[in-house]
């Protein structure tokens, strides 16, 4: 029995015999099908013929792709606006947030939940068009700060259950430098200077816990 499994399944070709063979050779080769038509053919094509539709091939090697100067995009305002307009976003959310912080130590611990609560997102709820919202900025506050009541106020002073989340100002607002400033420090050679402030702060944490 052969050690090898496949040499059951598959029998071994068998290889023609010497006349055979001969009969091959004998036979007329087919046709070889057309060449496929290359780009650098074309281009050879072109500057035998003087074909202008290519346009001109620059002389010299082709240019770095990060080197090459690609100017600016055709729509630089869809996903970074102006600082115009930044700045008044930044008012505009920061006196939102300032307010939100006034008035969660008077909101209740319990929310709005159940049939309410589903009822709120229900009519916080919109579809998303093509075209941007009417009312702009400060209508998009306005149902983000209404869908916020449909939940339970973890933020608040009488919010004594498990806590997600601190919702400190000052990480606040270092979750707004760290988004903006979107450094990749889940990788060490990538971002070694905020890795490092990320570690003093592990390291003075164990401090303080005593480890």
């Amino acid at each position: 029995m052969p050690l090898d499994p496949d040499d059951i399944r598959t029998p071994p070709e068998s290889k023609p015999e010497l006349g055979e063979a001969e009969d091959i050779e004998e036979r007329d080769p087919e046709p070889a099908s057309a060449p496929v038509a290359r780009l650098l053919d074309r281009i050879e094509d072109a500057q035998a013929h003087g074909d202008a539709s290519l346009g001109p091939i620059p002389d010299g090697p082709a240019p770095h792709p990060l080197l090459t100067h690609l100017g600016p995009p055709e729509d630089s305002g869809a996903l970074e606006p102006d600082a115009g307009t930044r700045a008044a976003w930044m008012e505009e959310v920061g006196a939102f947030v300032l307010e939100l912080l006034k008035t969660i130590p008077e909101r209740p611990a319990r929310g709005t939940l159940g049939a309410a609560g589903k009822k709120l997102a229900e009519q916080c709820s919109t579809p998303i068009g093509e075209k941007p919202l009417t009312g702009g900025l400060g209508e998009a506050l306005r149902r983000v700060g209404e869908a916020m009541d449909a939940s339970l106020e973890t933020a608040g002073p009488g919010y004594l259950a498990y806590v997600p989340g601190g919702g400190l100002y000052a990480a606040g607002l270092a979750d707004l430098i760290a988004d903006v400033g979107n450094r990749f420090t889940g990788y060490a050679m990538a971002a070694p200077g905020w890795v490092r402030l990320e570690q003093d702060v592990l390291d003075w944490l164990a401090q303080e816990f005593g480890h």
